[in-house]
């Protein structure tokens, strides 16, 4: 990625944690803990969602497809957004990476969005 920000420090400093966090609290189903790990907007679509009755399922989905493992590979960031590299691997043991964008809401880190590709057997 091209360089717009400070480089963060290995596990991806503050940021860093705020995704390991959203990472644990979606292998483990745990939605409330997520919606405070979202951005406003994205916990506002996950507080509707909860109302679908369908929403037992996407959850079950969402765990599955969270990497079975990840780590912070290198990020940056600047006041008000960050971005970070990640790497891992998949349930089915196949290797995963992908980016992970931040914005700074209410004084903390909030998980905007995870683009993640995996080799799926490759």
């Amino acid at each position: 990625p091209k360089p717009w920000g400070a480089v963060l420090p290995a596990g991806g400093g503050a940021p860093g944690a705020a995704y390991m966090a959203m990472h644990k609290a979606a292998l483990a189903g745990d939605v409330d803990a997520m919606v405070k790990l979202a951005t406003k907007e994205r916990a506002a679509e996950m507080d509707k969602a909860r109302k679908q009755p369908e929403f037992a399922g996407m959850i079950e989905l969402i765990k599955a497809m969270e990497p079975a493992e990840v780590h912070v590979v290198s990020g940056q960031a600047n006041a008000t957004k960050a971005e970070l590299q990640i790497a891992g691997k998949d349930a089915d043991g196949s290797s995963m990476k992908g980016t992970v964008s931040l914005l700074m809401e209410g004084g903390a880190w909030k998980i905007e969005k995870v683009d993640s590709t995996s080799s799926m057997g490759k």
